[in-house]
């Protein structure tokens, strides 16, 4: 079996994975379309700021794929627009699927251009969103509150393991975009941008460096 089938096999078990730990091993407390209310009303659960932080960098995770998904070179049989927008709701469950289905051929142009998405100023903005984003949940949060919730309640137990699964997927896209644009593993900046998660792909929307 290639390498490239073996990540394929790699991320329909991790969809599994995640599906069998959401439903067999997650706490049940809480309510989770509750919660999205609240969150999305600047309400966190237990007035926890560390939660909303949380929220924010998912969804802004969320965003920074959708230029990589629509400008993959790769073939998919999954439509790639609806695979963004159903990100929106189910997080890295959208994102598997669409890793495990790419195509082993050859890298060609994508069938759906991003447009605005590929612009320096949607990545700047998304840039300056995570970091303070993430200097609010850091300065204002409580990390041993987030530790009782994520316990406890299902969809903050669900949201924190997504945003660090969408965290860890990125090099999925980004290796192969990086490499199409000439930069390979012993190049300073790929090995910043694959290497520094989160913002290692922000920092690469923001600049949308050009071909070497």
């Amino acid at each position: 079996m290639s390498r490239f089938n073996l990540k394929r096999v790699g991320y329909a078990v991790l969809f599994v994975a995640f599906l069998v730990e959401l439903t067999a091993i997650a706490p049940h407390g809480g309510s989770p379309w509750s919660d999205i209310w609240k969150l999305s009303t600047f309400q966190p659960p237990a007035n926890n700021p560390a939660v909303l932080s949380v929220f924010w960098i998912a969804g802004l995770q969320i965003m920074m794929y959708w230029p990589l998904v629509l400008g993959d070179r790769r073939s998919n049989p999954l439509p790639r627009p609806l695979v963004c927008m159903a990100m929106l709701l189910f997080g890295s469950l959208a994102l598997l699927p669409y890793l495990a289905a790419r195509s082993t051929g050859t890298p060609a142009e994508p069938p759906v251009q991003p447009g605005i998405l590929r612009s320096r100023t949607y990545g700047t903005a998304i840039a300056i969103a995570l970091a303070a984003s993430l200097l609010f949940g850091i300065l204002l949060g409580n990390a041993l509150s987030y530790a009782k919730l994520f316990r406890t309640d299902f969809f903050l137990h669900g949201m924190t393991i997504d945003c660090v699964l969408l965290a860890l997927l990125f090099p999925a896209l980004l290796r192969d975009e990086l490499n199409g644009l000439g930069y390979y593993e012993d190049n300073a900046f790929f090995r910043l941008v694959i290497g520094l998660p989160i913002f290692g792909p922000a920092l690469y929307l923001a600049t949308q460096p050009h071909p070497r």
